[in-house]
């Protein structure tokens, strides 16, 4: 059942038109944000331009949090003993 839940899930990500890996938008547009946070005293590490890029990478996060949830007892007791 994993690896079909998995499959159907990878489907559902990349059939999705955000996914189409052709930007969307007025390329001027992202040129001058990107111009802009390059102004920035303390620019962000990660910058996600698009809503439909925020859209696409919170759907990834819940699935990521969703599989950490889900498989978080497996790390329990992994730490050496202490001696």
């Amino acid at each position: 059942n994993g690896p079909v839940k998995l499959r159907a899930e990878l489907e559902e990500i990349f059939s999705a038109p955000e996914s189409n890996r052709i930007p969307a938008g007025d390329t001027n547009k992202a040129a001058e944000k990107v111009y802009e946070l390059s102004l920035l005293p303390d620019p962000p590490l990660r910058v996600w331009l698009g809503k439909d890029a925020i859209a696409a990478t919170r759907r990834q996060m819940k699935l990521v949090t969703s599989d950490l949830d889900a498989h978080e007892a497996w790390s329990e007791d992994l730490m050496e003993d202490p001696k």
